[in-house]
């Protein structure tokens, strides 16, 4: 790609030079010089580009694969992402097979963990168990287009519907299983929203690097007659997709 396409930078500039960089590959992306799946140029022909060293272009790549604009396949370079997925509102994630499959798209489940534990002080709490009564632990993965976006693990106090551990629950939305086997109906949930970073599985499930950012909801959802029928948690890929909230007055 011929240099007259990147803007200059300022080696006399109080903004750093990788930033500079960064924020010149970004502006070639926005225009649609490099189109989605297309190799950007090489490291050092990066560096030959803006004239600086090697560890300046790679911070500025490392950055923008971050930022889900990049990604890089090894041994064969670097990439531009697809643009980044709208995962859906705060109140979509709560029934998030459902609300995917009203949007057009075909989510795929991986179930990784389906099996009976015994409540810790945290889950007793958030669930009003008495501690160490049984609960099932339910962890996925979903896809869509096969790309691995949402790890959940999911909490069901067992005397609620014990019928579940019986249910192959491949790609099936819970809750309408949970609502037509054991009765219970989601009326509404209460939800934290926070960052987090990818550990080493999830990282490799999510198809990140270990320390990557994810974003992280945790959510106890209630049934009728008040009802805590789930305690769970989701972690999104942070670099690939939003989550936005609808407020009203």
């Amino acid at each position: 790609m011929s240099e007259h396409l990147w803007s200059e930078i300022n080696k006399d500039s109080p903004v750093p030079l990788y930033y500079q960089i960064k924020e010149s590959i970004q502006e070639a992306l926005d225009e649609g010089i490099f189109k989605v799946g297309e190799s950007i140029p090489s490291e050092m022909e990066l560096c030959s580009i803006f004239e600086v060293s090697r560890p300046t272009v790679r911070q500025a790549i490392s950055e923008l694969v971050s930022d889900g604009a990049l990604r890089k396949e090894k041994g064969k370079g670097t990439f531009v992402a697809n643009k980044k997925f709208n995962y859906g509102s705060m109140q979509d994630i709560v029934t998030y097979y459902d609300k995917l499959i009203q949007r057009g798209y075909d989510p795929q489940t991986d179930i990784l963990e389906k099996n009976l534990i015994k409540a810790s002080k945290k889950l007793s709490e958030k669930l009003q168990l008495k501690l160490h009564e049984e609960v099932i632990k339910i962890k996925r993965l979903r896809k869509i287009d096969q790309e691995p976006i949402v790890i959940i693990t999911n909490h069901i106090p067992y005397k609620l519907c014990p019928k579940l551990m019986e249910i192959d629950l491949k790609d099936k939305s819970l809750y309408r299983v949970i609502a037509e086997n054991c009765g219970y109906k989601l009326q509404r949930s209460e939800v934290v929203f926070y960052p987090g970073l990818a550990d080493k599985i999830e990282a490799e499930l999510l198809h990140q690097q270990k320390g990557d950012p994810l974003q992280v909801i945790n959510t106890v959802s209630i049934a009728q007659d008040g009802v805590l029928f789930d305690y769970f948690e989701s972690k999104f890929r942070g670099n690939y997709g939003k989550i936005y909230s609808i407020v009203e007055n």
